[in-house]
């Protein structure tokens, strides 16, 4: 299987892309495998810790080229528990760590492991951001808001879908809206497909928006060549522009 990191933007009220959320994608024999699949192969290896730390790695690097952004990775308990990742974290280049941001998935079992909870705040500590991710999912929880200091809350794109035909996933949207406002935690909104749902969320105070809207994951190689070609991050939508003034 042949693996490469992609970049979906995540942007802000005026549509500048602010941060990339990295995305696996895998191939089999030339042929694209869904997500899943991909990493259900790495978990059978034992590859997630491995996959997390280049995924740093590659995050890292590309902050030389791209400094203005930060890059949001997808991580697991396996990886918040590794001996092996804060001695990596530790080395990394200081001014660069507030530029990489941990998701952490709303379902890990954050009270059931002093160890993971000791680590989590070392990481915290070491400089970088924790983001809570799933928010609103089937599996969802409130306990990691409990334990750990979350600076990102990523609104899951379940509630994202039903929010304008559903009132109470709406009350329970502005709820966590205004927990993030009085706690001083970043919302994202994901899965934002359509500019009227941007704008609507926007109203609500959503900080931050990622979705097909804006644009679809893109490669590293894609990411460099059109950040160098504007200088910036700039999301065009047809008709958004007048709408956002």
């Amino acid at each position: 299987m042949e693996t490469h990191n992609y970049y979906q933007p995540i942007v802000d009220g005026k549509l500048k892309s602010v941060g990339f959320e990295v995305l696996l994608r895998g191939w089999v024999n030339g042929h694209l495998i869904s997500t899943e699949e991909c990493l259900n192969a790495i978990k059978k290896n034992n590859q997630t810790v491995n996959l997390a730390l280049n995924q740093i790695t590659e995050c890292i690097s590309l902050l030389d080229s791209i400094p203005d952004v930060f890059f949001s990775i997808n991580i697991t308990d396996d990886f918040i528990l590794s001996p092996e990742v804060l001695s990596f974290l530790e080395k990394v280049e200081y001014a660069k760590r507030a530029h990489i941001q941990f998701e952490i998935p709303e379902q890990m079992r954050v009270s059931d492991s002093h160890d993971l909870i000791k680590n989590a705040i070392k990481i915290n500590e070491l400089g970088y951001s924790l983001s809570l991710d799933d928010f609103f999912s089937h599996e969802s929880s409130t306990l990691p808001f409990v334990h750990l200091d979350i600076e990102y809350v990523k609104i899951d794109i379940s509630a994202i879908k039903l929010f304008r035909d559903n009132k109470r996933v709406e009350r329970l949207l502005r709820s966590a809206i205004y927990y993030c406002n009085i706690s001083g935690c970043t919302s994202i909104a994901e899965g934002v497909e359509e500019f009227d749902v941007f704008y609507e969320l926007k109203g609500l105070g959503i900080d931050l928006f990622q979705g097909y809207l804006f644009s679809k994951a893109i490669s590293k190689s894609e990411l460099i060549s059109k950040y160098q070609l504007s200088g910036e991050w700039i999301t065009h939508v047809r008709g958004a522009q007048k709408r956002i003034q």
